[in-house]
């Protein structure tokens, strides 16, 4: 699964599957522009549940729709229940459901100073088009359905 930004992209790669749990290991890479890949490291791991995949569908989607209505805006951030990624859609334009773009903003959870410490997040901001942010909806789609069918 890609989810391609101006600045780069960012694949999903399957690394460890528990599905009878309904959890899945993901290291995320960051496969950015040249100019832009020495600001994060290029790999993180990412836990993510069945359902968690479904809810950053739906939350992409209706962030889209939101910019189609006219009422554009920043929406309340997308956190898997592992919390290992952050994922905010932030203002941009819409002409149709494919046509239109809005800025995203993706924070990864690097840990904790120490354990008495919060979480401390590092990430970046860019603008990503809604051809792109269709594809990757429909990229979650796919493998929840494939994994759908375990259970």
């Amino acid at each position: 699964m890609h989810l391609i930004t101006e600045a780069g992209g960012l694949a999903f790669n399957p690394a460890k599957m528990l599905p009878k749990e309904g959890v899945f290991d993901f290291l995320i890479r960051c496969e950015f522009d040249e100019m832009f890949s020495r600001f994060l490291d290029e790999e993180f791991k990412c836990r993510f549940h069945r359902e968690d995949f479904r809810r950053l569908a739906v939350y992409l989607r209706a962030h889209i729709a939101q910019l189609l209505s006219g009422m554009g805006g920043e929406t309340s951030p997308y956190l898997p229940l592992e919390g290992d990624i952050q994922i905010t859609c932030l203002d941009g334009e819409a002409e149709s459901q494919l046509e239109g773009y809005l800025s995203i903003v993706i924070m990864f959870n690097c840990g904790k100073k120490d354990e008495s410490s919060s979480s401390a997040y590092f990430g970046f901001e860019s603008v990503v088009d809604f051809l792109s942010v269709q594809n990757f909806c429909k990229q979650l789609d796919e493998f929840t359905a494939k994994r759908g069918q375990i259970y």
